[in-house]
């Protein structure tokens, strides 16, 4: 190595030095999302004189398997003024049997049967406008059908809201585990949402960071009145983040809150399900439908992880030093990631392979997106230039 030229120890010093940066932020991201990103268990807020009334809406489609205990957990969650609209969205399979029963068992269910999907409309995006079209609430909570509340969390959050004088109310939920290396691709998903998605900015008025999830996204009315609406995102891949960008441009006091315990779900059932799951997000938010920009981003993404085994093979004993830093605050900093996630730290070995998951899931779906000659989701092909006209998400 020593016979190496001068160049070509220079070049190793940029991806060292590159990761090197790049975990000292990761770092004190992780600090800052600890320090103030409020936990739901933790509020004290007291009951609210009268509580507002809550229509809470569930797009299920082909969810036969986890719809009705999901539904049954919701509807004895206690909230004193609930309505429920289930929306089944063409279905081909029980769901829409399923939310008829239980619709007969409960006044408090409804439930929409979409059998069309009109031109120019994302089928979830569809969906969801129908419920929030028929609902009623003075707040509108959006919630996928396989995600699982513990008892009273809904009530929980209405308190923190109008304690705090919230409009729009996101979670960080907890994960359930799954298989060894299933659960490290978790990890890395959760750890980069963490470390990238600025979280400790949600709350500041002055910022335009905001996020959410498809598993709960909660949202007083009057601020959604503000905005235009699902019709404007009909065509976002990425809903919730959206949705959540749209209501704070609008004047609404977002949040988001760490809800580990309270709001659950499964990420997906394997790691397979997990690669074809993310062929309709990965290209559309990771690459913004360019291949360039998402080669680079997943390029980047090794080289942060990966770039400091560069200094290990520079002969500096300085470089060296220097990789062994940055190894440890890897290592810290995802453990603490873990950790904030309320995970197991059995994964911290195996996040190196799940990072290659993800990226190979990532270029996956620009390739798939690419061949297909559009992003398919919920049985409908969307073309790559009406989903790129369709983008209202902000991503840095």
């Amino acid at each position: 190595m020593r016979h190496w030229s001068p160049l070509v120890h220079h070049l190793l010093l940029a991806p060292l030095g590159f990761s090197l940066l790049a975990w000292l932020w990761g770092a004190y991201a992780i600090w800052r999302t600890r320090q103030d990103v409020p936990r739901l268990a933790d509020d004290t807020s007291p009951s609210p004189p009268r509580w507002p009334t809550v229509s809470l809406i569930i797009p299920a489609r082909d969810e036969e398997g986890e719809v009705e205990a999901a539904l049954r957990a919701r509807l004895s969650d206690g909230c004193p003024a609930l309505e429920v609209i289930a929306v089944n969205d063409r279905s081909t399979d029980r769901t829409g049997a399923i939310l008829d029963r239980l619709a007969a068992e409960d006044p408090r269910v409804r439930v929409i049967h979409i059998d069309t999907l009109p031109a120019g409309w994302l089928g979830k995006l569809y969906a969801m406008h129908q419920g929030v079209l028929a609902s009623r609430g003075e707040w509108v909570l959006l919630s996928d059908a396989d995600v699982h509340y513990a008892p009273g969390t809904l009530r929980r959050v209405l308190a923190a809201c109008v304690a705090h004088r919230l409009d729009h109310f996101a979670a960080l939920p907890t994960f359930r585990a799954q298989s060894p290396l299933l659960d490290a691709v978790i990890d890395v998903f959760g750890r980069n949402l963490i470390l990238g998605g600025r979280l400790w900015l949600v709350q500041d008025e002055r910022s335009n960071v905001a996020v959410a999830g498809g598993l709960f996204n909660l949202f007083r009315r009057e601020a959604y009145d503000r905005t235009p609406g699902l019709p404007w995102l009909k065509l976002e891949v990425a809903d919730d983040v959206a949705l959540a960008q749209m209501l704070k441009a609008h004047g609404a006091r977002t949040a988001v809150y760490e809800t580990l315990g309270l709001i659950s779900l499964d990420f997906y059932p394997s790691v397979g399900a997990y690669v074809r799951g993310v062929e309709k997000n990965s290209f559309a938010i990771i690459g913004k439908f360019s291949m360039l920009r998402l080669t680079v981003t997943c390029a980047l993404t090794l080289l942060v992880e990966f770039g400091w085994l560069a200094g290990l093979a520079h002969p500096a004993p300085a470089a060296g030093a220097l990789a062994l830093l940055t190894f440890a605050l890897v290592f810290g900093t995802s453990a603490a990631a873990v950790r904030t996630m309320g995970r197991s730290l059995t994964t911290l070995p195996l996040l190196p392979a799940a990072t290659l998951v993800f990226v190979y899931a990532s270029m996956r779906s620009g390739v798939v997106a690419h061949r297909r000659g559009g992003v398919a989701w919920r049985g409908t092909v969307y073309s790559i230039d009406e989903l790129r006209e369709g983008a209202r998400i902000r991503i840095p």
